[in-house]
C-alpha cells in the first residue's frame, strides 16, 4: 500500500540558507514535456498509421498557497509570506529549492526527502483579504533551467535551544 503524503514544501533561499514557506497550505510542482510530431508514411503499420513523437523541450513551475499575516515575525528557519512578497517585488529572480516528504502525521519538518532544485523566477503574487477570514498569500514560480535533483535532502536550520 503507498504511503501517504503530508508535505510538498517549497524552499527559498534566504541569506543563501534554504528555508521553507511558512504557513503553507498546499503546494504543487508541474512538469511538462514538449513533443513535436515526426510522422511519416514509414509510420504506418497496416491501414494505421502510429503518431511518433519527438521531445523538443520540458518545463517545469511551483505554486504555493499560504496564510499571509504582514505582522507575524520572521522566522530563523522559515520565510514568511509577507517576506517572500518583499522578494517578488524587489528581485526578478531567485533560486527556488523544491522537497517531497513522503510523511504521515504532521511531520512537516521530519520525513523521507525525495526532491529536486532549481533556478526560477517568480512569475505570479496575489494576497487576498476576505472579511472575517485569514489572509491569503498565492505564489507562482516558473522553472528557468533544468532541474537536478538534490544531492542531498534540504533540512532547515533548527532553533538553538533557548531561542
Amino acid at each position: 500500500m503507498a504511503e501517504l503524503g503530508q508535505n510538498i514544501r517549497v524552499f527559498v533561499k534566504k541569506d543563501g540558507v534554504p528555508v521553507c514557506v511558512a504557513a503553507a497550505t498546499d503546494c504543487s510542482f508541474h512538469v511538462a514535456t514538449e513533443m513535436s510530431d515526426k510522422t511519416t508514411k514509414d509510420s504506418a503499420v497496416g491501414a494505421v498509421v502510429w503518431r511518433e513523437q519527438k521531445v523538443t523541450g520540458k518545463s517545469w513551475d511551483v505554486s504555493c498557497n499560504a496564510l499571509y499575516d504582514p505582522e507575524k515575525p520572521e522566522e530563523a528557519n522559515a520565510i514568511t509570506p509577507a517576506e517572500l512578497a518583499k522578494i517578488i517585488i524587489e528581485s526578478d529572480s531567485c533560486e527556488v529549492d523544491l522537497q517531497w516528504d513522503a510523511t504521515t502525521g504532521d511531520k512537516n519538518r521530519e520525513g523521507k526527502n525525495i526532491g529536486y532544485y532549481g533556478k526560477a523566477l517568480f512569475n505570479d503574487l496575489s494576497v487576498q483579504s476576505t472579511v472575517k477570514e485569514d489572509n491569503k498569500a498565492s505564489f507562482q514560480f516558473q522553472g528557468n533551467g533544468p532541474l537536478k535533483a538534490l544531492p542531498e535532502p534540504v533540512v532547515p536550520p533548527t532553533p538553538e535551544a533557548g531561542e
